[in-house]
């Protein structure tokens, strides 16, 4: 079928796809408003471009889950999907509750330092300025709406 060095060639240009595609996948997220779903997405992501599957029962050769579902899918029937496709929607699963779990303990170990760091008490100076910098704003929106 493929030489040794055909196979690993595939892989690694496979691989190259698909860290472009997952640049791609963050780039298309980060716009979304909901930011604690965007790791769950990513994850699932890149758990379902990772996942390779051996190309037929009991070969040695391995490609990608969700080609393989597919096109078992597509020409087989929709029973055929499910020799790689129910694998890779459980690694799509697991990714995404991966993605949040790593998340939620970033959350937790980020506001942690964020406190100890808001314990520490403004001085009158840094309260002085902050009034003063309040005032001028309020002066440029009144002069503003005067200008208007």
């Amino acid at each position: 079928m493929f030489s040794e060095s055909e196979y690993i060639n595939g892989w690694l240009a496979y691989g190259a796809g698909a860290i472009i595609g997952l640049w791609c996948w963050w780039y298309l997220i980060y716009k979304l408003p909901l930011k604690y779903l965007r790791p769950a997405l990513f994850g699932a992501m890149l758990a379902m471009l990772a996942m390779p599957w051996p190309t037929a029962d009991g070969s040695a050769f391995l490609a990608p889950a969700w080609i393989i579902a597919g096109a078992e899918g597509v020409f087989d029937g929709a029973e055929a999907f499910a020799r790689a496709g129910i694998p890779m929607l459980i690694a799509m699963a697991m990714g995404a509750f991966i993605a949040v779990i790593l998340q939620i303990l970033w959350l937790l170990i980020r506001g942690a330092r964020n406190d100890s760091s808001e314990s520490i008490p403004e001085s009158s100076d840094n309260k002085a300025k902050g009034a003063k910098i309040k005032a001028a704003r309020l002066k440029a929106k009144a002069l503003k709406a005067q200008q208007v």
